[in-house]
């Protein structure tokens, strides 16, 4: 009988004793990765939920009972860490093939590295749906979130077909994209990586966290958001051209569309667009 199975297998006969599932909830990853094995040198593969003993992915890559495959994992613009298992399981899913794979192919000091980077990852989902829950409830305008774009000049360094990274800024940005206003020649379709660092300076419209006591708890209760004032972080993003425009002699503008961003990363753009809404309502 095929070892494909119709519903994942969690755990195999002769199998290590399966460890623990981190407390992640039900959050589900959607993690971007590029897998690696002997007979695929680098195939899109997106993590859906991972511990240090083993993961499931889906992706469009073959991969047979026992193949070692590999792959990178982290925060992105971070030291990321190596994770190296074995495919238990292969499930088709539509187009692509949902893997289970165990991870024991990894030293001490690598196991110890991705549980470090597993933990990072989840508690910036974690954080981008505390984030997502609080923003949604802040007034904005009627136009989805992720449309609402705001004039905004960001410095970014970008860069095209694996070249150096060259500077830029960008015009407006939005939960989906940027413009970006460049000197380079870059054609529509073509992917680009983005970083930038929002600017904090906005955050100042959010109120800061305050201690009140409860007389009839006795107790000290906090009220207000303190992380919605937390600086911005750097982010590193691909980003797909889907347009060009003249921006003046010798320089064009550019509008990208992000390509497989994260919910905190999203979240944090949102925290940005809505600020920046704010602070112009109150002058």
């Amino acid at each position: 009988m095929s070892w494909i199975s119709s519903s994942p297998q969690t755990s195999v006969k002769d199998e290590r004793q399966k460890e623990s599932e981190p407390a992640t909830g039900s959050i589900v990853l959607e993690h971007e990765t590029t897998v690696h094995s002997r007979n695929v040198s680098g195939a899109s593969a997106i993590v859906e939920h991972i511990t240090s003993s083993q993961c499931r992915l889906r992706t469009v890559a073959l991969f047979v009972r026992n193949d070692t495959v590999e792959f990178e994992f982290g925060i992105p613009g971070r030291p990321s860490a190596r994770a190296i298992g074995r495919v238990i399981s292969r499930v088709p899913a539509g187009q692509r093939f949902s893997y289970i794979v165990m991870l024991d192919q990894m030293s001490a000091a690598q196991t110890d590295a991705l549980a470090r980077a597993i933990s990072d990852v989840y508690r910036r989902y974690a954080l981008s749906r505390s984030l997502e829950r609080h923003v949604a409830n802040l007034p904005s305008t009627d136009r989805a979130r992720s449309d609402v774009r705001v004039v905004s000049q960001i410095v970014v360094q970008y860069r095209a077909d694996k070249g150096e990274l060259l500077p830029g800024k960008a015009g407006d940005i939005s939960g989906g994209g940027l413009s970006l206003i460049c000197p380079s020649s870059l054609l529509v379709g073509m992917f680009v990586e983005l970083r930038f660092t929002l600017p904090s300076d906005v955050l100042k419209v959010y109120p800061e966290e305050t201690i009140a006591f409860d007389l009839h708890s006795a107790s000290f209760k906090g009220a207000g958001r303190a992380d919605l004032r937390r600086p911005f972080e750097l982010m590193v993003l691909r980003a797909r051209v889907v347009s060009r425009n003249a921006a003046g002699s010798g320089v064009q503008s550019y509008g990208l569309s992000f390509y497989g961003i994260d919910g905190f990363t999203r979240e944090e753009i949102a925290r940005y667009v809505h600020a920046v809404q704010l602070g112009k309502r109150r002058k």
